[in-house]
């Protein structure tokens, strides 16, 4: 082979050269923007981390604690038991909604809106005292101790009478000489049966309900009862005194003839009746009722005071 020309040699020693130096000054571009980007990186760190403290530092003297008053209750205090609970956020997908009263949204049956209809109108309204003295009821005490005499008195059921019934007719047919069995005490109950004996004043009691419908069906009995001087009482809930007759609702109970082992139960109840309900009584008698009115009238009322006030160059205080 031909050796080759000295200007083909410098030619490829400059070539050489030419990468050496290129790949040195891409080595060193490399290098700095590394250091560039660390550089820029550290520099942003330190500029959060400057920030927070700032941040941390203002909620510092916001949030300066007041001294703690004597009078402030445990459970405000913010213990590591009893902490401040956090804010929910409600919606699709995130916390629960707390429980509300969603009782206006009902829709109740008919008989469940007349009876608080009527409850209101009796408020609102002027009502007579003759409708009035059944707003006096016993009191709770002397109630429960009648109410289990009462059921120690109570009638049959209509089974259990027409079964022994049925079991009397059958030992009579056994045996036609036998004596009757003894006749069992009982209260006689509804206003059918209580007309009669208090007119007769055989009646020792009278119980009658405050909530009977129509209120007309007793509502000229507690004047009998005084006039002819039998002891009566008004007692709550028609339903409940019916319960313990064996019927659904009862107007009104009469006690006549009770066991001598019990007179001493009933006198004692008489005298708690004549002491603690009948003064009262006696003045819901007297006096009309009802006229009780709303918390809008009232607000309606106070406005047109501070008009009339107002007008006047008065002040009114609250």
């Amino acid at each position: 082979m031909p050796p080759k020309s000295k200007k083909a040699t410098s030619a490829k020693a400059k070539k050489d050269i030419k990468k050496d130096v290129t790949k040195k000054l891409q080595k060193k571009a490399q290098k700095d923007s590394q250091k560039r980007r660390e550089g820029v990186k550290k520099t942003a760190r330190e500029i959060k981390e400057e920030s927070k403290k700032a941040a941390d530092a203002k909620k510092a003297k916001s949030k300066a604690k007041p001294k703690k008053s004597k009078n402030v209750p445990f459970r405000k205090r913010n213990t590591a038991l009893f902490q401040n609970k956090k804010v929910r956020k409600i919606g699709i997908g995130q916390a629960l909604r707390p429980k509300q009263d969603l009782r206006r949204f009902v829709k109740w049956p008919s008989y469940i809106k007349r009876q608080r209809q009527k409850a209101l109108l009796r408020q609102r309204l002027k009502v007579p005292p003759a409708i009035n003295q059944f707003k006096a009821v016993l009191d709770r005490s002397t109630r429960s101790r009648l109410f289990r005499l009462i059921h120690s008195y109570r009638p049959l059921p209509k089974r259990s009478r027409r079964e022994m019934l049925k079991s009397l007719a059958k030992k009579k047919l056994e045996d036609p000489n036998q004596p009757p069995p003894a006749k069992r005490l009982t209260v006689s109950v509804g206003i059918r049966l209580a007309t009669p004996l208090v007119e007769q004043k055989k009646a020792s009691l009278v119980v009658i309900a405050n909530d009977v419908e129509p209120i007309e069906l007793v509502m000229w009995l507690p004047a009998l009862c005084k006039k002819l001087h039998v002891p009566f009482c008004v007692v709550k809930n028609a339903a409940s005194l019916g319960r313990l007759v064996n019927v659904k609702r009862a107007t009104c109970v009469t006690f006549t003839k009770i066991n001598a082992k019990d007179k001493p139960k009933l006198e004692k109840i008489l005298e708690a009746i004549k002491v603690r309900y009948t003064p009262r009584q006696e003045d819901a008698h007297k006096h009309w009722g009802g006229l009780h009115l709303g918390k809008r009238h009232d607000a309606k009322m106070r406005r047109h005071q501070i008009a009339a006030a107002a007008a006047a160059g008065r002040t009114l205080k609250k």
